[in-house]
């Protein structure tokens, strides 16, 4: 991903990106052809390691060409379209589109022995449960358990490198920067309103403090 220096962000910023959405896109090479699949995973750091916790259909056959690959992972963040409108000087201005964003790249190690898969979907189902308030947990002696597991294959992502993008205006003045804020609040969706936040943040650093 192509990320100038002014747009990079670092690991908390990627924390809060798979805090708010942990459903990523896994891309990779089956046969020769680009391959993505779209999934929930589950994030964690492991002293130095940053790994990220998942499954495939066992029908999916991109678990199958995984091994010995750098995959990439991408983090979807907000993002909005940026009426020149919005702007101070919107005779000299152009459109855009802010977005945040996040690409891991990395190697998968495959999890298919029963035990461990076992592990892995209880971990990720009382993961998201409790984020609805839930205290189901997974039936792992339920005869339609062995059933559901044998239709998947588990796997651990392990990033090598990684990239964390949020084009804000960075380079825009104060005064364009409200414009747009203040466009967003009003006329975007609720993606809109989370990237005017994210610009409010960039406008209080810029300004030394919260916007008046």
């Amino acid at each position: 991903m192509f990320v100038p220096a002014r747009f990079s962000e670092g690991q908390q910023a990627l924390e809060a990106l798979l805090a708010r959405d942990a459903f990523v896109t896994l891309v990779s090479s089956v046969e020769g052809e680009p391959f993505a699949t779209h999934l929930p995973v589950r994030a964690e750091r492991d002293g130095e390691r940053f790994v990220l916790r998942g499954h495939l259909a066992r029908a999916n056959p991109q678990w199958r060409c995984l091994a010995g690959q750098t995959v990439l992972v991408i983090v979807h963040g907000p993002h909005a379209y940026v009426s020149p409108t919005w702007y101070a000087q919107p005779d000299h201005s152009v459109p855009t589109w802010n977005y945040t964003a996040a690409h891991l790249y990395g190697t998968v190690r495959l999890i298919d022995d029963p035990a461990s898969l076992l592990a892995l979907v209880a971990d990720l189902a009382a993961h998201y449960e409790e984020g609805i308030g839930s205290d189901w947990r997974f039936p792992g002696s339920a005869p339609e358990t062995a059933r559901e597991l044998a239709g998947i294959v588990g796997f651990e992502f392990e990033a090598t490198r990684i990239q964390v993008k949020h084009k804000l205006n960075q380079h825009h003045d104060a005064a364009s920067l409200r414009g747009a804020i203040d466009g967003l609040r009003t006329h975007g969706n609720h993606e809109g309103r989370e990237i005017a936040a994210l610009m409010q943040g960039v406008l209080d650093a810029k300004t030394g403090g919260p916007s008046p």
